[in-house]
C-alpha cells in the first residue's frame, strides 16, 4: 500500500526531535532582555548617586549593586510572568473568535496563522518551564537522604575501598595500621621541603626572553580600559549557569551600555589599592 506522501512519518519525526530540543534547551536568562536592561537603566542612575555618600569604596559600592541586580531579575521575571498570562488569554480569546469568523471571512486567514503561531509558543514555553520544574524537583529528591540515594553511596565506596598498597621497599600492606603507615610516609616525603637547585633555576630562567621594550614593559602594568575589559566579556562562553550572584555573561553583554563604566573603574579601584572582595 503507497501513501499518498511517504515523508509524512520522517517530517514527524523531525518535528519531534526539533520539539524535544526546544524543551531541553538550555535556560536563556531573562537578563540579555532589552526590556530588562531598559528597566534597570531607570534604577541605575538613582544608585549610582548612593556610591560616594553610602559606600567606602567602589568595590563595596559594586557588590552591593550585584545583590540589586539579582532581586531586580526577580521582580522582573515575575512582572514578566504575570504579563505573558494576560497575553496568553488575550491570545487564546482572539483564535476563538478568528476561528469562528474564518468560515464567513476568509481575509481572516493570515491574522488567524500568526495568532496560531504566537500561541503555540506560549505553550510550548509553558511546557518548558513544567520540564524544568519537574528537573528541578528530581534534583531535589536525589540529594534526600533515601534508600537509593544510600544504596548508590555505599556501592561507591566499596569500589574506592583501599584494600592493599606497595610501600618503598616493593612489599604488599594489607593490614590498616600498616595502610595508615605507608600513606603517612608517602605525602610526608612528597611535601617535604625539597633542597634548592640553582643551577636547575638558571636553565630555566636562560629560556625565559627578558622584555628590553619599554613600550612592552608599560602595557604590562598600565590600567583596564572599558574597550580591553568588553573584549574580554565578549569571548566568555554564553548559555552557562550562573555563579551564586546570579549574574549570566549575558546581562554583562547586554547591558554593557549601562554598567561598562561603573565595573570598569571598580576593577581599576582593585588594581591600583589591592581591594580584594570576598
Amino acid at each position: 500500500m503507497e501513501y499518498p506522501n511517504n515523508n509524512l512519518g520522517s517530517r514527524r519525526s523531525n518535528l519531534a526531535t526539533k520539539l524535544k530540543i526546544y524543551l531541553n534547551q538550555p535556560n536563556v536568562s531573562i537578563q540579555s532582555d532589552e526590556h530588562f536592561c531598559n528597566y534597570l537603566l531607570s534604577k541605575w542612575q538613582l544608585w549610582q548617586t548612593l556610591y560616594p555618600t553610602l559606600y567606602q569604596n567602589k568595590v563595596t559600592w559594586w557588590l552591593d549593586m550585584k545583590t540589586r541586580i539579582k532581586d531586580l531579575n526577580i521582580e522582573f521575571s515575575k512582572n514578566r510572568v504575570l504579563e505573558n498570562q494576560l497575553r496568553e488569554r488575550e491570545l487564546e480569546q482572539n483564535f476563538k473568535n478568528i476561528w469562528f469568523r474564518l468560515v464567513d471571512e476568509e481575509e481572516l486567514l493570515p491574522l488567524f496563522n500568526k495568532t496560531k503561531k504566537e500561541l503555540a509558543k506560549f505553550q510550548l514555553d509553558k511546557m518548558r518551564q513544567k520540564l524544568m520544574k519537574s528537573k528541578q524537583d528530581e534534583y531535589e529528591t536525589g540529594d534526600q537522604g533515601t534508600k537509593e540515594f544510600y544504596k548508590q553511596f555505599n556501592e561507591k565506596r566499596e569500589k574506592t575501598y583501599i584494600y592493599h598498597l606497595e610501600n618503598d621497599q616493593n612489599q604488599i600492606v594489607s593490614t590498616t595500621p600498616e595502610i595508615l603507615n605507608t600513606t603517612f610516609e608517602f605525602f610526608s616525603e612528597l611535601f617535604k621541603e625539597k633542597p634548592n637547585y640553582p643551577q636547575l633555576a638558571k636553565k630555566i630562567l636562560k629560556g625565559i626572553t627578558p622584555i628590553e621594550d619599554l613600550q612592552n614593559s608599560e602595557d604590562l602594568t598600565k590600567l583596564i580600559t572599558k574597550t580591553e575589559l568588553f573584549w574580554i566579556i565578549k569571548k566568555m562562553a554564553t548559555g552557562k549557569t550562573p555563579g551564586p550572584d546570579g549574574i549570566a555573561i549575558e546581562f554583562y553583554c547586554k547591558c554593557w551600555h549601562i554598567i561598562g563604566d561603573d565595573f570598569t573603574q571598580v576593577l581599576k579601584e582593585i588594581h591600583e589599592k589591592g581591594i580584594i572582595p570576598d
